[in-house]
């Protein structure tokens, strides 16, 4: 056999990877992925100028990998002052564990896609211009830990699927203009410790469920329009702190 037949065998069965080609190997759909992103997002001070280049990603600006290197596993892109919109192709970067998009200027509507995203623990994208509802399909992300949607331009409801995210520990939903009443499906988040849904347009009465969530210890509600007093279930939480 010859030596190029050889490594075109080891290649095959993924058992060489060239230097020169490691981001367009074991990288090559995250690669693909994160330029399809770039191109969405507006950039005044180039700091996503390292995402065009021939070196591994997980020396990108604001990109992690796992220790071995072999998962994109956060993107943090907090704080870089990006414009444009949240593209639907990071609904396939399958392996993020981490999205942190906030405090920038981005606008647009939440991509459905983010749903896809089962390994998902922790979604900021407070302090944007966001728009639209947040979609159902966040109750997919079963993993999520924290999500911090807050200081946007949201709207509507909040969807009933975020007693689906039985994992969460932190909701922040505060300074945007969300309507209709608390969902009494947050009582099945069970680890919950802070719930924040001040400043915006919610209205009818804090639902008895509230009180299931047992380990809750800050609650913000104010400048709604509830009605009625705060529930004797919600009382018997020894830990609770109430934001005004």
């Amino acid at each position: 056999m010859t030596i190029a037949g050889a490594l075109f065998i080891l290649a095959l069965f993924g058992e060489f990877h060239p230097m020169v080609s490691y981001p367009l190997g074991v990288y090559s759909e995250e690669y693909a992925r994160l330029s399809g992103i770039r191109s969405h997002l507006i950039d005044p001070s180039g700091y996503l100028s390292s995402w065009s280049s021939q070196d591994s990603i997980c020396v990108w600006k604001g990109v992690a990998c796992s220790g071995d290197g072999s998962r994109l596993t956060s993107l943090n892109l907090s704080g870089l002052g990006l414009s444009g919109l949240i593209s639907p192709q990071f609904g396939h970067l399958s392996s993020l564990e981490e999205l942190d998009l906030s405090l920038n200027s981005l606008q647009g509507p939440i991509p459905t896609e983010l749903g896809w995203l089962q390994n998902l623990k922790r979604l900021i994208l407070h302090s944007n211009s966001l728009s639209g509802r947040i979609p159902a399909e966040i109750g997919l992300l079963r993993s999520l830990q924290v999500l911090r949607l807050g200081n946007n331009l949201l709207s509507g409801e909040i969807p009933p699927d975020v007693g689906n995210l039985t994992e969460l520990t932190m909701l922040g939903l505060a300074y945007c203009r969300f309507n209709g009443s608390i969902p009494v499906e947050i009582g099945r988040l069970k680890r919950l410790v802070s719930l924040d849904l001040q400043q915006n347009q919610l209205g009818g009465k804090i639902p008895d469920e509230l009180g299931s969530c047992l380990i809750l210890q800050n609650f913000a509600a104010s400048n709604n329009m509830l009605e009625g007093e705060i529930p004797s279930s919600v009382g018997f939480l020894k830990d609770l702190s109430l934001k005004s």
